[in-house]
């Protein structure tokens, strides 16, 4: 039996054969020690993401609605079976005028069919819009929004 005093009291417990497995000593870096998710969040990273995020929340908060977007706003039509309906010229020309898509857009609710050379087609559930409808020449496609 070994005496009290020549007895380490101090120092890590050590399985059998843990000298031979025992890597060198690393007092410098914890990267070893980190999960791959903490290795990845260094300053350089963390600003990276931090930038993107930011840049990203301020384009989707300053996107604007469809009511406001690139195009003409044409106004709401005439009452249609009780409703009014917001009408956009969304691309073309300007040569057409809010008067003539709001006429086509209006026989095109009411019928549901187009004037030549007009094509319209209804919105479906995963459009935001109730109606559109587009001209070949000159160029025009137009958007009909339901009111909310």
């Amino acid at each position: 039996m070994v005496p009290l005093r020549e007895r380490r009291t101090s120092g890590p417990v050590r399985e059998p054969g843990a000298l031979a497995r025992a890597r060198p000593a690393n007092n410098v870096r914890v990267g070893d020690r980190l999960s791959a998710f903490a290795r990845t969040r260094t300053f350089g990273a963390v600003i990276a993401r931090t930038l993107f995020a930011t840049a990203a929340l301020s384009l989707a908060v300053a996107a604007p609605g469809h009511a406001a977007a690139a195009g003409k706003d044409c106004g709401l039509t005439s009452r249609i079976d009780g409703v009014r309906y917001q009408v956009v010229i969304e691309t073309g020309r300007s040569k057409a005028t809010c008067a003539t898509v709001k006429k086509v857009v209006g026989k095109y609710m009411r019928s549901f069919t187009a004037p030549k050379p007009w094509h319209c087609q209804l919105g479906h559930s995963a459009n935001d819009f109730a109606a559109s409808c587009s001209r070949a020449r000159p160029a025009v496609g137009v958007k009909v929004y339901a009111p909310n």
